[in-house]
């Protein structure tokens, strides 16, 4: 498991998505358009350049986190959750 554990559960744990994460079936995943037909990132065609500039930012960012949703078992990544940006002042994110 992870050194980076943010959250867990019994099947699954959250971690900080990475660089090394966007490989030939992420690029995939969020270019389809039945897994990205509820997001916010199904409004472009997304390259390994564009994700690759997201996770920096997201790494850059004090408000926001994106986290890697892995299944324990078998170490496959299975989703991510961005949460923010976190409103510090009144303690809230969406």
């Amino acid at each position: 498991m992870s050194h980076n554990v943010i959250a867990e559960s019994d099947r699954l744990f959250l971690r900080p998505v990475v660089q090394t994460d966007i490989d030939p079936n992420y690029i995939q995943w969020m270019n389809d358009p039945d897994i990205v037909k509820y997001m916010e990132c199904r409004f472009q065609k997304w390259t390994v350049q564009d994700l690759e500039d997201y996770v920096v930012r997201m790494e850059k960012s004090e408000a926001d986190h994106f986290f890697a949703i892995i299944d324990k078992q078998s170490q496959d990544y299975i989703g991510n959750i961005k949460i923010g940006p976190v409103n510090q002042h009144h303690k809230y994110a969406s």
